[in-house]
Parts: C-alpha cells; sequence; structure tokens
C-alpha cells in the first residue's frame, strides 16, 4: 500500500501546528483530541480509516493497535496504525461495511514526544449506512490511482461472498491518464459494496513495471516512479493512444525455458489486466498484456502473475507471445478441467478484428494453437472483451465500435453467450449505449460483469471515455446493475 497521507490529514497538521513541546513530564499538560474522522453518527458512508487528530505530535512507539483499536459490532477489526506527526490513523484491513457498527477505542498508553498524556480512555462508535446501488444508474466509481489521475481503464472485477482476504469484491485496472500510455500498469482494489474501492493494506500500485524480473516494492519502486516522465498539465495531456494496431495471425506460444520477463521486451507498457480464480489453489491469478512498439516492429507479450493476499506477487511468467496487436484484452476461464483464454486481434478503426481461442492444463506453458471463432456482432467491430463463466454457460461482455467509422472510439456494450466456447450467439441490441450519457460522451471500452444469481442482477464496472470537445479524451469508470431477468426478456439472440 505504501504510505499513505491524505490531504485532510495535512489540513489537520496545519490546524494542530507541529511545535514540539519541551516541559518537564509532570508538568506536561494532558494530551487532548483535536477531531476524530469519522464521527460518531449513524449514517456514515464506507472508509478504510479512522483517524485522530491530537493536540501534540506524536511519540510512534506509543500508538499502536493495543492503545488504538477498533471493533466491528463487538468483534476486534484487523488493521495497521500510523502515526503523521499529529495525526494517529488506522488503517482497516478491510473497508467499513454497510448495515454494521464499530467502535474506536484509545487509551491512555499514547503520548506525546514531550511526553503528554490522554487523561483517561476515549472511545466512540459510529453506523455505517448501506449503499444504494439503484438497478439501471451508472454510478460513478472514483479511484486513487498511483499517479494521481483517478483516470482508469480496464477493469477486471471478481465477486467473493465469504470475502477474499476480507474484501467482497477485488479489482484489477490500470491507471490511462487522458489516454496517456506510459502509466497504463496493473494496479489492484478492495470494495465491500462495489461501489467504494480502497487500496489494500501492504498492496503497492502499481504491481509491477515494463523490465522488471519481479514486483518491486518500498524505495525501488518510488525511485522508478519518480524517474517517468511527469505529467505536465492533467488538463492538457497528449495523446498517447494505441492506434496503430494491426492483426497478424502469426502467434508464437512458448513453452517451458521461454525467455525471461523484460528479457527480450524492452519499453511499452503493462495494459489490458484479467483477474481470476485458480480452482486448483485459491490464489489470484492476474494476466496482463505487454504492448510495445507498433504495427510492423512491436510485440504483445501476456504475462501471469499470482496472489493469495494482494499484497504479495509472484514474479510474472511469460505465458504467450505474437505480433503487435495479436492479443487485445486476453481473457481467461478456468473450465471443464482446463484453462481457456480468448484474445482479440486486430487494429482499432479496421472495419473487421477476430476473436482468438486456445486452452491449457496449466494455464501458463502449455496453451494449444490459437482458433478464430464464430462470433459476429452485425454492424459492429468486436474490440476489447471479457469472458465469464455463468451457470455452466459462458457470458462475453465486449465493446464494440460501428463498421465504417474509422477508429474504436466511441463503442457500445453488447453481450454474447456460448456453450462451447467457439460458437456464440449475440444480442441485438447492446446492454448500454453511450448516446445521451456526458459522462462517456465518447463510448465504452473494456468492461466487467459479475452475475449474482442471488440477486438475479447482473453488476457492470464500465471504463470508457468522455469527449472533451478538441482535448484528449477524458477516462472514466462506473458501476451498473441490471435485472437479469427482466433485460433478457425484452431482447433477442441471433
Amino acid at each position: 500500500m505504501g504510505t499513505k497521507v491524505s490531504t485532510w490529514i495535512l489540513a489537520a497538521l496545519a490546524a494542530a501546528g507541529t511545535a514540539c513541546e519541551h516541559h518537564p513530564l509532570e508538568q506536561a499538560p494532558p494530551l487532548a483530541i483535536v477531531s476524530i474522522t469519522p464521527s460518531s453518527s449513524d449514517s456514515q458512508t464506507p472508509s478504510d480509516s479512522i483517524a485522530v487528530v491530537f493536540s501534540k505530535p506524536l511519540d510512534p512507539k506509543t500508538v499502536t493497535t493495543a492503545t488504538f483499536s477498533v471493533t466491528m459490532d463487538g468483534a476486534p477489526v484487523p488493521g495497521t496504525v500510523a502515526v503523521h506527526d499529529s495525526v494517529a490513523v488506522f488503517w482497516l484491513a478491510t473497508a467499513t461495511d454497510g448495515g454494521h457498527r464499530y467502535r474506536a477505542d484509545l487509551s491512555t498508553g499514547i503520548r506525546s514526544n514531550a511526553g503528554n498524556v490522554l487523561p483517561a480512555d476515549v472511545h466512540w462508535d459510529f453506523g455505517v449506512k448501506p449503499v444504494a446501488w439503484p438497478a439501471g444508474i451508472l454510478v460513478p466509481v472514483p479511484l486513487r490511482t498511483y499517479e494521481g489521475s483517478g483516470q482508469a481503464i480496464h477493469p477486471s472485477v471478481l465477486y467473493f461472498p465469504a470475502g477474499f482476504v476480507g474484501w467482497r469484491y477485488v479489482m484489477a485496472i490500470t491507471p490511462y491518464p487522458f489516454t496517456d500510455a506510459q502509466y497504463e500498469n496493473p494496479s489492484v482494489y478492495g470494495s465491500m459494496d462495489g461501489i467504494h474501492w480502497y487500496v489494500p493494506v501492504g498492496v503497492e500500485n502499481p504491481l509491477v513495471l515494463p523490465g522488471d524480473s519481479a514486483p518491486v516494492t518500498g524505495a525501488a519502486k518510488t525511485a522508478r516512479l519518480h524517474a517517468m516522465p511527469a505529467f505536465p498539465d492533467w488538463g492538457h495531456a497528449p495523446i498517447r493512444a494505441r492506434s496503430d494496431e494491426e492483426a497478424d495471425p502469426g502467434i508464437e506460444v512458448f513453452g517451458p525455458g521461454r525467455p525471461a520477463y523484460g528479457t527480450h521486451v524492452a519499453g511499452g507498457c503493462l495494459s489490458d489486466p484479467d483477474l481470476v480464480v485458480d480452482p486448483a489453489t485459491g490464489r489470484l491469478r492476474l494476466y496482463f498484456r505487454q504492448a510495445s512498439g507498433g504495427f510492423g516492429n512491436g510485440v504483445d507479450v501476456l504475462f501471469v502473475m499470482e496472489s493469495s493476499d494482494l499484497a504479495h506477487w509472484t514474479a510474472p511468467v511469460e505465458v504467450m507471445r505474437g505480433p503487435h496487436a495479436s492479443l487485445i484484452s486476453p481473457t481467461f476461464v478456468f473450465r471443464g478441467g482446463q484453462w481457456q483464454m480468448w484474445a482479440v486481434s486486430g487494429r482499432c478503426g479496421d472495419n473487421a478484428t477476430a476473436v482468438r481461442y486456445a486452452t491449457s492444463q496449466d494455464g501458463m506453458t502449455d496453451w494449444s494453437p490459437l482458433t478464430v471463432v464464430s462470433v459476429n456482432q452485425p454492424g459492429f467491430v468486436i474490440w476489447h472483451i471479457q469472458v465469464r463463466e455463468i451457470a455452466s454457460t459462458l457470458w462475453a461482455l465486449y465493446s464494440a465500435y460501428p463498421v465504417g467509422q474509422g477508429h474504436c472510439t466511441p463503442g457500445e456494450l453488447f453481450l454474447a453467450r456460448s456453450a462451447d466456447a467457439l460458437a456464440w450467439q449475440v444480442l441485438d441490441q447492446p446492454v448500454l449505449s453511450h448516446l445521451g450519457d456526458s459522462t462517456f460522451s465518447a463510448g465504452f471500452y473494456r468492461s466487467s460483469l459479475i452475475a449474482r444469481t442471488d440477486q438475479d442482477t447482473l453488476g457492470i464496472w464500465i471504463s470508457g471515455f468522455e469527449d472533451q470537445h478538441g482535448e484528449p479524451l477524458k477516462v472514466h469508470t462506473a458501476a451498473v446493475k441490471v435485472g437479469l431477468t427482466g433485460f433478457l426478456a425484452n431482447r433477442a439472440w441471433q
């Protein structure tokens, strides 16, 4: 996760002051509390932290989970504590959850640098209101991206009814500020409600950068990030869209002894993440695509990393490589005892692309040759795709743009289904249309779906673009809930 210092902490420091007192202990006035966040209330919104501003700079050694603790409905809540001068923060292992009550306790063991102590133990409680997520309404999904823009693309979301290290939802996504691909590197987030997303404890986004043979953390990662070109102005950023992508059927699949990560591919970005669970181990697999170069001299390389806790990831393993734009938006499913993969081959703006399919026993080394599947959206060109298994049927959610448009934006979102992974039926109408939506006025891009059969709903996490009227496109992320039975009742499969 790295060090988190929020803007409200900086403001609190300014208000509380930072001067150290030097009175002897017996003359030290009591340590006082200036403010608490969240405060005692029954209608707090979800949060991943509880913060207390004290009247004096704190002795960090005295602020621990023993002297600053949190419970939910009477049960201890795991987390970590951090001190920023006069501010103490309890970072929850997972965010506060709607419909529950929380209590925070501070003990007299907390001291200032000068020895000031609390005159008595302090506690307060608060309730978190459930998040309203009405069906059919696009709800913005704000994210703290590592480069600071809050703009991210290509979500891949998983739902865990019993939680994954406490989180009900886990998402992989890449920052893409004003379509600048240099920041497009995989990052992960957790959520309890699908709307409010947080960087989990211990996670340092991005998880990996181009050329790293293993995930880099701490000071080494900070140095790598500082070496990246500074973004000059979020309002007037250069466009670096991958618009020169070209279809090429010549896919090369590597088995054992394939090149080490970063050895043969330099630069580029780590885009198109896809998050799945390995049923054999229960670990998360994060697949992503390294795209470098352009038509004629570029290469696409697929990698996979694994994690059991979101904070620690294995070194990337190369899965497959091919010419530039031949492995776009790879998506993976474990089904029928084997790993299955689909990817798009084509150039942005072409009047046709191909969706290709391969299988593997381990999802890493023994991939079959890629086969073109039968899927056609009349009048549209399929672009970025995700496949999920829902009730023993494969479902594909994909962005597609009109034939003859000349560019891959704007696009709409469509659904298709298949029993055998090769032959697909498509819906005659989009799941969502960008027309009339100002936030996504330049269309939808790769999005992610989850079926909640217990609620008869589809949850869709959308990424797409806002037309800036001559300026670079702005990237947005949102979520929408769709009633599944009612939605399908009004549409025809082809």
